[in-house]
C-alpha cells in the first residue's frame, strides 16, 4: 500500500481483505486541491463529513477502494477514522 496510508488503515485493510473485502472502512481523506474532491467520489468515497476548513473528507471506503484513492496526485494522507485511545502510564 502507498505511504499515504495510515499504519492503522493498511491494518483495516488487510483484515477486511481477509474476511469481507466488501466491508467498508471508514476514513479521513486530507487532500491538497479541495476543486478535486469530487475525483474521490469517482473512485468509490462515500462521503459523510467535509471539512473545508482543512481541505479533508470522512467516510467509508473498501480496501480495494483505499488503493484506488491513494492513486490520485492530489490525496495527501487516507487515516483510519477510528476510535483513538490513549494508554495511561
Amino acid at each position: 500500500m502507498a505511504a499515504i496510508i495510515s499504519p492503522e488503515l493498511a491494518q483495516e485493510c488487510e483484515r477486511a481483505k481477509q474476511t469481507n473485502p466488501q466491508r467498508e472502512i471508514p476514513v479521513i481523506i486530507t487532500i491538497s486541491d479541495w476543486a478535486r474532491r469530487a475525483e474521490l467520489e469517482e473512485k468509490g468515497l462515500r462521503v459523510n463529513h467535509s471539512f473545508e476548513n482543512i481541505s479533508a473528507v470522512a467516510g467509508s471506503l473498501t480496501y480495494a477502494e483505499v488503493d484506488a484513492v491513494a492513486q490520485l496526485d492530489h490525496v495527501e494522507r487516507i487515516e483510519f477514522d477510528g476510535e483513538v485511545t490513549i494508554a495511561s502510564a
